[in-house]
C-alpha cells in the first residue's frame, strides 16, 4: 500500500488517492469514529477542542488513549481481552488462530443476521435486522451520505435493528439515550461529526449529500517501504497471491438465490507452465496447502497468473484463504492434484 502511495506522489497524483473499504458502509463507519485513534469526523483523538465539544455533547469524559484495532483485539482475545461483542463481522472464518482465540473468551456476544462460524461459538447471539428491514444511511466511496429507508418487514420476526439492540443494552446499564428513531440518531451524528454538519435525515433527500474531502484529507509524505523476501522452500514452492473480487461469498450475497451464479468459483489459478509441471489440467480437484492449513479447490489455468505464483480470491464460499495465511501478509504454498 505504501509503495503504491509513493508511486502516486512521485507521478503527481497523490490528491487522487482515496480509501476503498471492503464492505458496504465502511466509509460511514470511519466517518463516525469507529477507528481506534479517531473521534467522529476523522478528528485526531488528541484534539483538545474536539474532545471538549464531544464531552459537552455526550455529558461524559472521553478516553485519552487509542483503543485496539480489529486485528489487535482478535489477536489478544482469550488473553488480555476476556470478552468481545462482535457486530457485522465473522472473524472465526478469517483465520484459524482467531477462531481458536474466540473459544478462549469468558464471554462472546455476537449480533448478526445468520448463525455463522463466529455466532456458533457465541455465549449470546442477538438477532439483528438486515439493511433492507430498517431505516438507515450509507456513505459510499465518494463520501455521499444516502438514506436507505426500510423496504420490507416480517411481523413475526423477533430480530431488532442494530441501534435498538444497543439502546436496550445501554438502558439496562443505566444509560438513557435520547433516540426514538433513526432520524434522531442522524441528527446526533450531524452534531458529533463536523464533516456531517447539516446532513440530517430530511436534508439528505433522495439523492444524498457529500461531505467535503478537503476538510480531512491528510498531507501525504513518502514512506519507506521494505519488502521482505519469502524464504525459499522446496516443499512450498509457489507464492500465494490473493485479493478481492466484485462478487464473492459474502453472507447476504450468497443467501440471495438469483445472485448465486455470479459468485466466483472456489478455485485456484495457476500459470500453464506451473500446472504442466504438476500434471494439473483445467478443472482438476487440487489441494492448496501452507504450513498453517489447507484448502480443497478446483484448478484454473491462466496465463494471466505470473509463473511461480497462484491466485486465490478472498471471501469465497467455503474457501477461507486466511486458513493459508493465518495473519501473514505473504505465504508460500504447494498445489497437489487430488
Amino acid at each position: 500500500r505504501d509503495g503504491l502511495a509513493n508511486l502516486a506522489l512521485l507521478t503527481g497524483h497523490g490528491d487522487r488517492l482515496a480509501y476503498v473499504g471492503l464492505d458496504a458502509n465502511s466509509q460511514g463507519c470511519r466517518d463516525v469514529g469507529l477507528l481506534p485513534d479517531r473521534l467522529p469526523g476523522h478528528v485526531s483523538l488528541d484534539d483538545r477542542e474536539a474532545r471538549q465539544r464531544l464531552e459537552r455533547l455526550w455529558q461524559t469524559t472521553l478516553p485519552t488513549r487509542p483503543g485496539k484495532t480489529y486485528r489487535q483485539m482478535l489477536d489478544s482475545a482469550g488473553e488480555s481481552i476476556r470478552a468481545l461483542y462482535v457486530m457485522g463481522a465473522n472473524p472465526a472464518s478469517e483465520r484459524p488462530k482467531w477462531a481458536e482465540n474466540l473459544g478462549k473468551l469468558d464471554l462472546l456476544v455476537v449480533q448478526t443476521l445468520f448463525l455463522n462460524e463466529t455466532a456458533e461459538q457465541a455465549d449470546v447471539v442477538l438477532p439483528a435486522l438486515s439493511w433492507a428491514e430498517q431505516d438507515g444511511t450509507f456513505t459510499n466511496l465518494e463520501r455521499r451520505v444516502q438514506r436507505a429507508p426500510q423496504a420490507v418487514s416480517d411481523p413475526h420476526s423477533r430480530a431488532a435493528a442494530d441501534w435498538m439492540i444497543l439502546d436496550h443494552l445501554a438502558r439496562h446499564m443505566g444509560v438513557d439515550w435520547p433516540f426514538a428513531d433513526v432520524r434522531a440518531i442522524t441528527a446526533e451524528i450531524a452534531k458529533a461529526a463536523p464533516i456531517y454538519k447539516g446532513l440530517t435525515w430530511d436534508a439528505l433527500g433522495d439523492q444524498g449529500l457529500q461531505w467535503p474531502a478537503e476538510s480531512v484529507r491528510p498531507k501525504l509524505r513518502f514512506q519507506q517501504v521494505i519488502q521482505h523476501a519469502l524464504p525459499a522452500s522446496k516443499e512450498y514452492d509457489l507464492c500465494l497471491v490473493t485479493g478481492t473480487v466484485l462478487y464473492d461469498g459474502g453472507e447476504l450475497f450468497s443467501m440471495t438465490e438469483p445472485l448465486r451464479g455470479w459468485v466466483h468459483a472456489p478455485a485456484v489459478a495457476l500459470h500453464p507452465d506451473d500446472a504442466a509441471r504438476r500434471q494439473i489440467a483445467e478443472g482438476d480437484p487440487v489441494t492448496v496447502a501452507s504450513p498453517h492449513g489447507a484448502l480443497a479447490l478446483t484448478a484454473q489455468i491462466s496465463d494471466q497468473v505470473q509463473p511461480g505464483t497462484v491466485w486465490i480470491p478472498e471471501s469465497l464460499p467455503g474457501t477461507a484463504v486466511g486458513a493459508l495465511l493465518n495473519g501473514h501478509g505473504q505465504q508460500r504454498v504447494k498445489v497437489v492434484k487430488r
